[in-house]
């Protein structure tokens, strides 16, 4: 805790902190990253086959909030790739795969609280995707002419 004390230019001694005495303002220092957990990583399936769910828990000893990225690297070491920041720490975010993807990748969690401490946790295992490909089909076209 902080006490100001301001002293005279006269030399008058103004009155000490003494133990005991509540300080005016508190200062915490906060060095304990968050938690940082993915709980689920799974495909969309119908109109949300081309979207990868991935679910996390997240919490911070301070309760403040906390930033979220996610990221992807066809290795487990990296190098990572930003898939999505800035996310609320929710606990969910729907990422809509882009078609450059490899088909299997590693997804990495990271977490950082208001004091810049931060958590990461990744996949143990790469995600393997199946993005759905287009389908079309020409009709048959009825006779047009002269």
């Amino acid at each position: 805790g902080l006490k100001i004390v301001i002293e005279a230019a006269g030399g008058i001694d103004p009155e000490k902190p003494r133990p005991g005495d509540l300080p005016e303002m508190l200062v915490r220092v906060d060095t304990t990253p968050p938690i940082a957990k993915l709980t689920r990583l799974e495909q969309g399936e119908g109109y949300f086959a081309d979207h990868l769910i991935v679910s996390w828990q997240a919490s911070e000893s301070q309760g403040a909030g906390d930033q979220v990225s996610l990221s992807y690297s066809s290795q487990p070491r990296g190098p990572w790739v930003i898939a999505a920041s800035n996310l609320r720490s929710n606990g969910r975010y729907a990422w809509r795969l882009a078609r450059h993807l490899p088909t299997q990748f590693y997804v990495r969690l990271e977490v950082r609280d208001q004091a810049g401490n931060v958590a990461t946790d990744q996949s143990a295992v790469p995600v393997t995707i199946d993005l759905p490909s287009p389908v079309g089909r020409l009709n048959s076209a009825r006779s047009v002419g002269p």
